[in-house]
């Protein structure tokens, strides 16, 4: 079976976050388990286009706009269904 965890960041990719995500991941035995951690991606997006990233988010709550979805949804089928030669 294969297991992928997502790891989604809140919208200000704020680095104590990210460490303390670091932290958790390392401390939890992770064998056969893929990991997908978003904040490296998000941050790559919110230099590039910070007014797209902004609308990644909904105005409350941090949860994602449909097209911020869309966006983990990329990431997520590059991940798991890879073109031949990349990864």
């Amino acid at each position: 079976m294969r297991v992928v965890l997502l790891v989604q960041h809140i919208p200000t990719l704020d680095p104590l976050e990210n460490e303390t995500a670091r932290m958790l991941l390392n401390s939890i035995k992770l064998e056969r388990v893929e990991v997908v951690d978003l904040y490296p991606l998000l941050l790559e997006a919110r230099t590039r286009d910070p007014k797209q990233f902004a609308r990644f988010f909904a105005t409350e709550g941090g949860h994602m706009t449909g097209e911020g979805n869309e966006f983990v949804a990329r990431v997520l089928a590059e991940r798991l269904f890879p073109r031949a030669g990349t990864r």
